[in-house]
């Protein structure tokens, strides 16, 4: 099915026959269980599994998925009947086999993504999309993939550019090959607002995974474009840390830094101009990803995230204290607007040095 030359390079067989997460694949059974529903069904077997069909993402049918040839492109998926099809399809001719993970959709996406020809494991409910990729990485590392590519299901990345990002981890053994928005020549138009929430990302992101230098920096940590090669499908396939919500993209990166696993960025077309983006709530997925970024340093210099900012609203709190205790100011509403920013000052103080003490003699407890 593809149009593009394969690297016969490949790990052993041997490294790659290991199971699926126990953790993971048993929590899904366990929910459909208590779902009524068997997961031994609906056809998991070694036999039928290289015909596109539509199986529960359970600890058997994950092990049993298999494709034929070396590269898989995995596209996690919730709520997109508008577009799966149409991705599915034009994705196709750049693969070996297209893999759906349906994150507990309630619409027709599975149905269709089976129906554009993709193989499709469903969560019995949606767990998040952190919880897709790690279904992913079990399957690919169940299947033997020598390349995994992994992009979005609402049409915004551009699929020709699949074999770009497969190239790298054929021909020269990149770990991890990430299609960044803000790279090369011609970068992606991304909305004002976006462009500003992501940059902040990256540099959360790029200080929490110590990637400070120019050659390590990665410009676009929150791309869903990423391709990955057996030995790091094999790793994050094994790692229960990665999350299950938006922040598992930084947790990716993380876990490819403490394992000194290569990053090379290329760039790639991304359209914001379709007709149902996936747009997730901007607030919470911030939030989401911001969190998951600070917390590894929280751990590992606890004064300075969280007692520095302390210390900060503390001296604000005090100074806002002093000027309407001394009656600065004479204007009984303006006196009470800095009384209450003092007291929201003190208590942000008072909360930032209680969690900085508590990751500082508590962190074994707080992990």
């Amino acid at each position: 099915m593809r149009d593009y030359g394969t690297n016969s390079n490949s790990d052993s067989t041997a490294d790659l026959q290991s199971g699926v997460s126990e953790t993971h694949a048993t929590e899904i059974d366990s929910l459909y269980r208590s779902s009524g529903t068997d997961p031994s069904t609906n056809g998991s077997s070694p036999d039928e599994v290289h015909t596109p069909m539509m199986v529960p993402a359970t600890k058997s049918s994950v092990r049993s998925f298999g494709f034929d040839g070396s590269v898989l492109v995995a596209i996690p998926a919730f709520n997109e009947a508008a577009t799966i099809g149409a991705v599915v399809r034009e994705t196709e001719p750049h693969a070996d086999a297209v893999l759906v993970v349906d994150d507990g959709s309630d619409d027709d996406t599975a149905r269709d993504a089976v129906d554009a020809g993709a193989h499709v494991l469903t969560h019995p409910e949606n767990r998040g999309y952190g919880a897709s990729l790690q279904t992913i990485f079990e399957a690919a590392r169940a299947a033997n993939a020598e390349t995994l590519v992994v992009l979005d299901a609402d049409g915004q990345h551009d699929s020709s550019d699949v074999p770009v990002l497969a190239r790298l981890c054929e021909r020269d053994r990149t770990d991890i090959v990430i299609g960044s928005r803000f790279v090369g020549d011609d970068p992606t138009n991304i909305p004002q607002v976006r462009s500003f929430g992501i940059r902040v990302l990256n540099i959360l992101i790029n200080l929490s995974t110590k990637r400070l230098s120019r050659d390590s920096w990665v410009s676009d940590t929150q791309s869903g474009f990423r391709a990955y090669c057996p030995r790091a499908i094999r790793s994050l396939a094994a790692d229960d840390s990665i999350g299950n919500h938006m922040g598992a993209s930084a947790d990716i990166l993380r876990h490819a830094r403490e394992r000194g696993y290569s990053i090379v960025e290329v760039p790639t077309c991304t359209t914001y101009a379709v007709e149902n983006p996936n747009t997730k709530p901007p607030v919470r997925h911030g939030l989401s990803v911001a969190l998951s970024a600070v917390k590894p340093l929280a751990f590992e210099h606890p004064f300075t995230t969280f007692g520095v900012p302390g210390f900060l609203f503390l001296s604000s709190g005090i100074a806002l204290l002093s000027g309407v205790s001394a009656g600065v100011v004479g204007s009984n509403p303006v006196t009470a607007a800095l009384a209450v920013a003092a007291t929201v000052s003190f208590l942000l103080a008072a909360y930032l040095l209680a969690v900085a003490l508590g990751y500082t003699y508590g962190s074994e407890t707080l992990r």
